[in-house]
């Protein structure tokens, strides 16, 4: 069956494409320092003198150090669908995502022209979902995340000047837009995104590494790293992951770049499957600041190529691996108000039984609408484990089952989401729009197409058609200083009319699925 051990590949942090200022002081430095349109205004100031948000504890002189802090909370709730032929629902329950996140690093700075050292720590206290919902039998259903405490970051790094950088510890994982490697926080909304996005979880890897750079007026950056990958939404229970990385970065701290890394993973499942897989990701960005507007464009494309023993029958002991997925972003910026749109492909594959397993998918992280994917074909595709693992339908189960459920994944689709965005009040921001999403391949679920004949079938039993359905998608967020520190409080909704692809077995498409959330985040 699909294994989701494929589509992972990890940067280093100095590698990634976008832009990252590690310090609160660099970040404000860099906003002083240039005259752009699409700057964000301030939130609503409601309590002290601050206008912008300063960290908790902060210290800089020779050194620099900080202490910051992170709670999201968030309730939501979705409208009853059927997960399977026979009509089991997916009931509307209340479920709820708590967060809370804290950091620290200390970082020499110049303290020394020939040396220096950062330190970090990061860490969710706690993150998961508590629900009402009495879920249906199955597995990596939506909201069902126990809670967990995991740690994020705990390590260190010495530069010697820009010659040479040398890390180890735990850290996370993210490059380009996140199609692959996601962190689970550069991908959150911010003010003009109009991003349907409050991640949870992210990619940790324990690691040793060495970069130089940055070199040249181009801003070359190059890195080597060996991963033990500790959790992301590939590993399951029980599996062990390394991998190794090279990477090369154009144009560091610049508004136009593009970088290229390579990363050889293997997996070993507990049952004795194992994947060796090679991931070639590119991405490239672009920033025009104009005296009205700001355009931007992002992308970024992922080939991956291998073997696999994970989903082997005495038929076809090995597969053969070949998965592309790319994501184009476009945004146009002004100080009230801009549009953005994001393009994703993920190739599919409709018979996971054969030699070839192709389906591509993105990481969960990279959040494309409220409905589609986070909860019907979640949901839908974890069913799949408990109707096709049944011994009394299937006899024995086939092998790499536990890699069928998507785990809210957007992939096997070509995704058109166009957003806009407005701020008619400091601090506000109102953002909506319609996701179009068509199907690459048929639906495929386990247990209707082999009781079918080899029929390829979807969990409903139908022949699938090419449309996965139309969402729309609206939501508020406002953002309110509190003496330094920053609230935002948001509310947002969707609709979703499922296409052709979730036909039922005479042909009629699934109702209409509706959702919403309240969403609270603080940062101190």
């Amino acid at each position: 069956m699909t294994n989701r051990a494929f589509y992972w590949a990890v940067p280093l942090v100095w590698a990634s494409t976008l832009t990252v200022v590690s310090s609160a002081a660099e970040a404000q430095d860099a906003v002083k320092d240039r005259v752009n349109p699409a700057d964000v205004p301030s939130p609503i100031q409601v309590i002290g003198a601050r206008k912008t948000y300063t960290p908790f504890l902060y210290y800089r002189k020779t050194a620099e150090a900080a202490i910051t802090g992170f709670l999201a909370l968030r309730g939501e709730e979705v409208s009853t669908f059927p997960v399977d032929r026979y009509g089991t629902a997916y009931r509307a329950g209340f479920a709820f995502a708590p967060q809370m996140r804290l950091a620290a690093f200390y970082d020499t700075r110049k303290a020394s022209k020939f040396v220096s050292f950062r330190a970090d720590y990061e860490q969710d206290l706690p993150t998961g979902f508590v629900s009402s919902i009495t879920p249906p039998t199955g597995s990596e259903l939506p909201d069902q995340a126990p809670i967990t405490a995991p740690i994020r970051k705990l390590g260190f790094r010495v530069s010697f000047g820009r010659a040479v950088h040398l890390s180890a510890g735990y850290t996370t994982n993210h490059f380009g837009l996140g199609l692959l490697a996601n962190d689970g926080a550069s991908n959150n909304w911010v003010p003009g995104s109009a991003r349907f996005a409050d991640n949870r979880g992210g990619d940790r890897v324990i690691r040793g590494s060495i970069g130089t750079g940055p070199w040249t007026s181009l801003g070359i950056t190059a890195a080597f790293a060996g991963d033990a990958v500790m959790g992301d939404d590939v590993l399951l229970p029980g599996d062990e992951a390394q991998q190794g990385i090279f990477t090369v970065n154009i144009g560091h701290g610049k508004k136009t770049g593009a970088g290229i890394f390579i990363v050889r993973r293997n997996l070993k499942t507990p049952t004795g499957g194992e994947t060796n897989v090679t991931a070639f990701d590119f991405t490239a960005r672009h920033e025009y600041v104009g005296p009205h507007l700001t355009f931007s464009v992002e992308a970024e494309a992922a080939l991956i190529t291998g073997q696999t023993t994970v989903g082997a029958t005495p038929e076809i002991p090995t597969q053969d691996v070949l998965q592309f997925g790319a994501i184009l972003r476009t945004a146009m910026r002004a100080r009230y108000g801009g549009t953005v749109l994001d393009v994703l492909y993920a190739s599919g594959d409709n018979n996971p039984d054969d030699n070839k397993q192709t389906g591509f998918r993105a990481d969960p992280n990279m959040e494309m609408g409220l409905l589609l994917f986070r909860y019907v074909m979640a949901a839908q595709t974890g069913r799949a484990t408990a109707t096709a693992g049944d011994p009394n339908l299937v006899g024995i189960p086939a092998r790499g089952l536990e890699r069928v459920p998507t785990r809210g994944a957007p992939t096997n689709t070509l995704a058109i989401f166009p957003r806009f965005y407005v701020r008619p009040l400091a601090g506000l921001e109102v953002y909506g729009g319609p996701l179009l999403a068509l199907a690459m391949a048929p639906l495929y679920d386990p247990l209707n197409t082999r009781t079918s004949g080899g029929t390829v079938k979807n969990a409903l039993n139908g022949r699938s058609g090419t449309t996965l359905g139309l969402e729309f998608d609206v939501g508020v967020r406002q953002r309110l200083l509190l003496g330094g520190t920053e609230l935002t409080l948001g509310i947002e909704g969707g609709m979703l009319m499922p296409g052709s692809a979730f036909a039922d077995a005479k042909g009629a498409p699934m109702d209409r699925v509706f959702g919403g959330r309240g969403l609270v985040q603080y940062r101190f």
